[in-house]
């Protein structure tokens, strides 16, 4: 039989998305299986290796296709999603964080912030790095009075 390229007309559009959103919904759902198993039952290092490989691979295989035709019947392209997506997540980080702190009787930008913290860690991690002494640079940068205040470890080797 020659091959059928002829365009289908479908009546209701919902219908022909309905595997598309199955398939979205049961990749993640094959990690949820996974963590139950690994949770109930004891496993070696090695059966718990092969059961995230295989969860990965049953996950990728539906998930992938299924989010981009998602993409696609939104009128988006990963190019314009992924960006936009990584800034909304880290905006709602930012203040699911600075929530916690005000529960916590702190400021919302406390210098408990999780964002300050990586900032100032940064310097100290690439100070060490970078020194050409790193044990002198290391020990006098953590006899700093406005460096001890802060709960970072910074270990010399």
């Amino acid at each position: 039989m020659p091959r059928d390229l002829s365009t289908r007309t479908i009546k209701n559009q919902a219908f022909a998305n309905i595997p598309v959103w199955i398939s979205t919904v049961l990749g993640p759902m094959t990690y949820f299986a996974m963590a139950w198993g690994v949770a109930h039952h004891s496993l070696s290092g090695w059966q718990m290796l092969g059961a995230g490989r295989s969860c990965a691979w049953l996950s990728v295989l539906p998930l992938i296709p299924a989010a981009h035709e998602l993409y696609h019947a939104r009128g988006l392209t990963l190019y314009n999603f992924a960006p936009r997506a990584v800034w909304e997540t880290s905006i709602h980080a930012q203040r699911l964080n600075s929530d916690a702190l005000e529960k916590r009787g702190l400021g919302r930008w406390s210098i408990q912030h999780m964002l300050w913290l990586a900032i100032l860690r940064n310097p100290c991690a690439l100070n060490r790095r970078l020194a050409p002494s790193p044990y002198r640079r290391a020990k006098r940068f953590s006899r700093q009075p406005w460096i001890t205040a802060l709960p970072i470890r910074i270990t010399v080797p």
